[in-house]
């Protein structure tokens, strides 16, 4: 039995609700204690029972003898009875504890003949708990009904018998007769109380598993777990289906403001959407110089995935520099992401190190126009922070896109804190096994002067993705130039991935 063993005060295992914790061990112990104080435990002292027949005439002893089995026997049927008891009123104190949680009565509200649980908001874990309840009341109830027969009772009837041999021994041959039929007895009663279990412990036992048999209130409870444990798991994956999480990251210098067209498409399609501001960017406090390295400009991205539960997967979208925040966050959260998607975004991977996209990305930018450095090392030191001029976002970031978008831009873009190669190549190491696992989609953009299509498709090339997908006539800014084809193409994602 393990830890369910009663030698070791253990009846079953801990339970997840501390209320549960409270409530069914204590339970179980006290059953356990009162099938423990039986009479059985006097009867079955041979020691003892030898003394009590010291003296007697050999009848009294034949007497005395088949009384203590009978005791036994007597004993044994009453607690296998209050065993099939309990059983069946514990799982239906369960069922009144779903049926009022599903009803959502008020713990005041429920009476003490139900469980009190503290039930979880996920379906799948609520049905969890649910099974695990009546598994876990299953395990005690073959704890204690299996240690008090086979270990327990049998050993006490084997006992009396024993005691009752050495009480005759060396007496005459009429009592020679009487012992093989005392023996005979104890082994009748032996066999009848192992049967008793079988049909008192081994039915709740089998019927709790199988459901078949429907006239029982234990079978129709499980019929009734079962059936709410695979309504749960439907519907969860129903709702999984149906209702996808977004997390847009967005590029340099800009926000999650920038992804508000999406934002109202998604929302409005009935799907959960968050748009992060990284470290220093929209409307995040911190200032670029506050954040020398990568990683901390990644933090609110990993903080947000850290927040996520288990089974909560995300479809993650970057766009541009956010690119490098999501490769950080599939080397770290690969099992919470259900997608990643790179819209035009810069992509490293196992095989394409960062250092070497950025040496390419750089040889092919365009004039620098009206772009603002910063040199706060000192003008002979390399710039520290970098924000995009207004011509320049006309001419080459914002070129297709309405001139209100641009107008926006112009107004809430922030500095970009210009991270060292030697930083960024120490942050973003990059793994087969955790990177390389994780969905991964490219959406061109074929009309983008920023990361130009050459430099998408060589990305592309020397990473490979699951997928490629292309947005005709969008410029850098695909989510202010192209919205709804970009809206498409991600609700296709979600649903294939």
């Amino acid at each position: 039995m393990g830890r369910l063993g009663i030698a070791r005060g253990t009846i079953c295992p801990e339970e997840s609700s501390p209320k549960m914790a409270a409530r069914w061990p204590t339970r179980c112990r006290n059953f356990a204690e009162k099938v423990s104080s039986g009479s059985y435990s006097i009867a079955g002292d041979s020691l003892g029972f030898v003394n009590v027949l010291a003296g007697l005439a050999p009848n009294d002893m034949i007497q005395r003898t088949n009384g203590r089995l009978d005791t036994l026997h007597s004993e044994g049927v009453h607690r296998l009875s209050e065993l099939s008891c309990f059983a069946v009123t514990q799982l239906l104190m369960l069922g009144k504890s779903i049926i009022s949680n599903a009803n959502k009565v008020a713990d005041q509200d429920v009476k003490e003949e139900s469980w009190k649980i503290d039930w979880p908001e996920d379906s799948i874990e609520r049905a969890n708990v649910i099974r695990a309840k009546a598994q876990s009341m299953i395990r005690c109830v073959e704890a204690v009904s299996s240690s008090f027969v086979t270990c327990k009772l049998a050993s006490s009837i084997s006992d009396v018998a024993e005691a009752y041999l050495a009480a005759t021994k060396g007496a005459s041959s009429g009592s020679q007769v009487s012992q093989k039929s005392i023996q005979e007895k104890a082994n009748m009663y032996s066999e009848n109380l192992h049967a008793d279990h079988s049909t008192a412990v081994g039915k709740i036992q089998d019927g709790l598993q199988d459901g078949q048999d429907s006239s029982q209130p234990q079978c129709l409870l499980l019929e009734f777990l079962d059936a709410n444990l695979q309504l749960a798991e439907r519907l969860e994956k129903e709702s999984r289906k149906l209702n996808k999480h977004f997390v847009l990251v967005h590029g340099s210098c800009h926000g999650a403001w920038s992804w508000y067209k999406l934002i109202a498409l998604i929302t409005s399609s009935g799907h959960n959407v968050t748009a992060i501001d990284l470290a220093a960017s929209g409307i995040n406090p911190q200032q670029p110089l506050d954040i020398p390295s990568i990683s901390q400009y990644f933090n609110p991205l990993m903080n947000f995935m850290v927040s996520l539960s288990p089974n909560n997967k995300v479809v993650l979208v970057g766009h541009s520099l956010g690119g490098l925040a999501v490769s950080r966050a599939m080397e770290t959260f690969p099992k919470k992401i259900s997608a990643a998607v790179f819209v035009t975004a810069v992509m490293p991977g196992p095989t394409l190190n960062i250092s070497t996209l950025i040496k390419e990305l750089l040889r092919k930018q365009n004039p620098q126009l009206d772009n603002h450095y910063t040199y706060d090392n000192g003008p002979n030191n390399p710039p520290t922070t970098f924000n995009f001029g207004q011509k320049h976002l006309a001419t080459y970031v914002y070129q297709l896109s309405p001139v209100e978008d641009l107008a926006l831009a112009t107004t809430l873009v922030r500095p970009l804190y210009l991270y060292t190669d030697e930083d960024m190549s120490k942050e973003l190491i990059l793994s087969q096994n955790n990177y390389g696992s994780v969905n991964r989609v490219f959406i061109i953009s074929n009309e983008d002067k920023v990361v130009t299509r050459e430099i998408q498709e060589w990305m592309i090339e020397m990473n490979p993705t699951d997928e490629v997908k292309e947005i005709e006539g969008s410029d850098h800014m695909v989510m202010m130039s192209k919205p709804v084809e970009l809206f498409i193409h991600l609700l296709h994602i979600a649903e294939k991935y």
